[in-house]
């Protein structure tokens, strides 16, 4: 616009329910210049309170760039208006705004002053995990990555939730540790121990089977594992026509991101490509997906498929700046502390085009090896139920048949084990003991000398029965 010329702004929220903005009154649009000093806190050129339409009207008198945004949220979204002089002191009154841009570093600085001391996020593991994701996609280093790498090493312990120990394999993978045995925890394992032979955890819910996919792929596990191929076929099961996954974006698109690397499997590539449609099916006109957290996840689907998807002018990445906050965060500030961690966290990564699978590092699949004495030596009722325990898993000989028996497919012993699962260990276990008893032992001298005292005994109840008959 030209100096001297005026400026109407007006605020205003989204209804979810009617899918429309509405005036946003009860609030001050104000009008900043950047402070060199504070770049949180700009300095104020003018502000006025909204009118019930949420408008309110400002003349700048003087030539520059400003920002214009809501009071009450730090001047949140903000819009830059650049004011110039009027050709030949005079002129119609025009506005030139800016394309907001999304900054990654302003988001990463939200994450870095919103960690605690010990490097956690808000006394949660949830966040803490998401974050930790966030700060391996935007390269953090320093103070913030070593307090939040020692609190990730130091605060290990299995949950009773299978959803929970794939959040968390992915944090430690993110940040380059091994989950197989860090701190004497082994979550590979409690997610491996969780298959029933066909899905993972719970047969009415898909996630789980989707982020067990995401961990397995990054700790050894192909296709031409059993338990994979199989929970391939159980997601692909659960796909509906149109594409999706529960006609859900965030779950669609992160069975995409699951699914990607195994595109070369029969059937995954055509599933991958219809999912891609149905997500893009469901941007807005705002470039958007209807939340931050959906768009992040979507936005990290389509850089995994290679696409580029944009909505009446308006890209996936332009959404989420027009929902950073100036401090540097997303959402509005006046929105909880949990929920603005959370989505900055989905946001970075998605910003940067970084899918998980490009975000985790790798690690070689663990070998389990167990002797026969592990097998005599351990039984069922030694072992704790405090945090899910797994046995490994054993392939003896039938001596008669010489047929392979799996003494052990899935022994998992927790709280989470249904009565049908455990009765079947039991007999199971019983079945190991008896295999346990090697050759040898069957024919050491106690036994013969056994066998020979009841040949004794035999002959000596014979000749007492027949001599006094």
């Amino acid at each position: 616009m030209f100096t001297g010329g005026s400026l109407t702004a007006t605020a205003q929220k989204y209804d979810y329910e009617k899918n429309t903005w509405k005036p946003l009154t009860g609030v001050s649009i104000g009008v900043t210049v950047p402070n060199p000093s504070d770049p949180y806190n700009p300095t104020v050129v003018t502000s006025a309170s909204v009118d019930g339409n949420g408008s309110a009207t400002f003349t700048l008198t003087s030539a520059g760039t400003y920002l214009i945004g809501i009071v009450e949220d730090y001047y949140y979204p903000s819009y830059t208006v650049v004011v110039t002089p009027p050709p030949g002191g005079g002129g119609v009154t025009t506005v030139q705004t800016q394309a907001k841009t999304f900054d990654v570093q302003a988001a990463l600085g939200y994450l870095k002053q919103t960690e605690s001391t010990d490097g956690s996020f808000l006394g949660s593991d949830m966040y803490t995990d998401w974050a930790a994701i966030a700060y391996v996609a935007g390269g953090v280093d320093g103070a913030s990555h070593d307090a939040m790498l020692s609190y990730l090493t130091s605060h290990n312990k299995l949950s009773t939730i299978l959803t929970d120990n794939e959040r968390h394999a992915m944090a430690l993978l993110a940040f380059g540790q091994n989950p197989y045995s860090l701190g004497g925890i082994d979550y590979v394992t409690s997610i491996t121990s969780a298959f029933d032979g066909t899905q993972f955890g719970d047969p009415s819910l898909v996630n789980d089977d989707i982020f067990a996919l995401i961990v397995l792929q990054k700790t050894g596990y192909t296709v031409t594992d059993d338990l994979i191929a199989k929970d391939i076929v159980f997601i692909l099961s659960k796909k509906k026509d149109d594409g999706s996954w529960e006609e859900s974006v965030d779950l669609t698109a992160s069975a995409i991101q699951a699914l990607e690397f195994f595109k070369n499997t029969t059937g995954v590539d055509v599933a991958i490509s219809k999912a891609g449609t149905y997500v893009q099916n469901n941007e807005r006109s705002d470039g958007g997906f209807g939340s931050v957290s959906t768009t992040s996840w979507a936005m990290q689907a389509m850089n995994d498929l290679g696409a580029t998807w944009i909505k009446d002018g308006v890209s996936p990445i332009e959404y989420l700046a027009s929902e950073q906050a100036f401090d540097g965060g997303l959402l509005l500030s006046t929105d909880t502390q949990e929920n603005r961690v959370w989505a900055t966290s989905y946001a970075i990564p998605a910003a940067l085009g970084k899918s998980w699978s490009a975000i985790l590092h790798g690690v070689d699949k663990k070998v389990l090896v167990a002797q026969d004495a592990a097998i005599k030596t351990a039984p069922i009722a030694t072992i704790s139920t405090d945090t899910p325990s797994v046995l490994p898993a054993v392939v003896k000989k039938n001596s008669s048949t010489d047929t392979a028996i799996n003494t052990s497919d899935s022994l998992k012993v927790d709280s989470m084990v249904s009565g049908d699962t455990q009765e079947e260990n039991k007999v199971v276990l019983s079945g190991a003991a008896a295999q346990a008893i090697s050759p040898q032992e069957r024919f050491s001298p106690w036994t013969m000398i056994g066998v020979a005292f009841g040949i004794i005994v035999l002959v000596y109840s014979y000749r007492r029965f027949y001599l006094h008959k």
